[in-house]
């Protein structure tokens, strides 16, 4: 477990983290209201196997904060290349530098590795999403210049009702 910040502490997920991760999922989504995106609210909540399936697939970690859950990373393969799948801090935890330190956790990892880069998929305009990858490291790759793989990884993550031309593709190299 790590410490990054005075009162957070970063694990890697177990299978019992699912209802969490689940919950501060659900709770994050909410946000995407208040930003244009009402559609991201209304989903329906993943099934609780699948979010399980997730974290037994891929490299996850949650951060706790004040002796509960506030935050989680997910990140793993996708066409070939090391994907940030999602990032979520509950709003309740919010502006404490609990997603910095969680990104940094994901960033330190890939460090560690023979991972050349991290690519994810977000929104271009919601401030809590392509602004915060660019201020620690992060560029973004017009889905048009991409690779075809990646592209087609890019338009899969686009939430139904959602214009594509909303969302964006970033790189963070080491």
């Amino acid at each position: 477990m790590t410490q990054p910040f005075a009162g957070i502490a970063i694990r890697r997920t177990t299978l019992d983290d699912a209802s969490a991760v689940l919950t501060i999922g659900e709770r994050a989504d909410r946000l995407f209201a208040r930003h244009g995106f009402p559609q991201i609210a209304e989903l329906p909540p993943a099934p609780i196997e699948a979010i399980r399936a997730l974290l037994a697939g891929n490299d996850a970690w949650i951060a706790e904060a004040n002796g509960g859950s506030a935050g989680f990373a997910i990140a793993g393969r996708a066409v070939g290349q090391y994907w940030l799948r999602e990032l979520a801090v509950d709003p309740a935890h919010g502006r404490r530098g609990i997603g910095t330190a969680i990104l940094a956790t994901v960033l330190e990892n890939v460090r560690n590795t023979d991972r050349a880069a991290v690519f994810l998929s977000t929104f271009r305009e919601v401030p809590f999403n392509r602004p915060f990858y660019e201020r620690h490291g992060f560029a973004v790759v017009e889905p048009e210049s991409a690779a075809p793989e990646l592209r087609r990884q890019f338009l899969s993550e686009v939430p139904p009702g959602v214009d594509p031309v909303t969302r964006v593709l970033m790189v963070w190299r080491p």
